[in-house]
């Protein structure tokens, strides 16, 4: 299932086509963000292959769906998907390896569930409002009262 869209939408519906898969990807488009938690459960594992992103919502998403999660290692990426526990980080770019962790989570359904119920556990313990309020709080009163403090604000 690819959810959402994106300039590579084309180019990966030829290659379907091409292939001979069309009828097995469902391709949702753009939802509402409040439809993709519903469309999560549906899918093996969550494959966010981004070059460059913070901390993709997608991640903690499909981990808090119980669904594994296959990343680029990059930017935040690791701050959810710990490799080899709640998914696998691959080196950014290489499609090869990308390929390679989607074939073992797929081979292997009682790893990629394991690794999906322990990412929630972790998504549901780091990320509650209640904890992010928390850090952010004390991240302000760590910076306030310096001089330069006040240039950011």
């Amino acid at each position: 299932m690819w959810i959402g869209d994106g300039v590579f939408r084309q180019r990966f519906e030829k290659t379907l086509a091409e292939k001979g898969w069309t009828n097995r990807v469902t391709m949702t488009g753009l939802v509402p963000p409040t439809e993709v938690p519903r469309l999560l459960p549906a899918t093996d594992a969550l494959v966010h292959p981004s070059y460059r992103e913070g901390l993709a919502r997608a991640l903690p998403q499909g981990l808090l769906a119980g669904v594994p999660v296959i990343s680029y290692d990059c930017d935040g990426a690791g701050e959810v998907c710990i490799d080899g526990k709640t998914g696998f980080l691959v080196k950014t770019g290489n499609a090869k390896e990308l390929c390679e962790a989607m074939i073992k989570l797929a081979s292997n359904r009682t790893t990629a569930k394991a690794m999906g119920k322990l990412g929630r556990k972790h998504c549901l313990e780091r990320f509650p409002a209640e904890v992010m309020v928390q850090r952010i709080e004390e991240l302000y009163q760590n910076f306030s009262g310096r001089p330069w403090a006040t240039r950011l604000i």
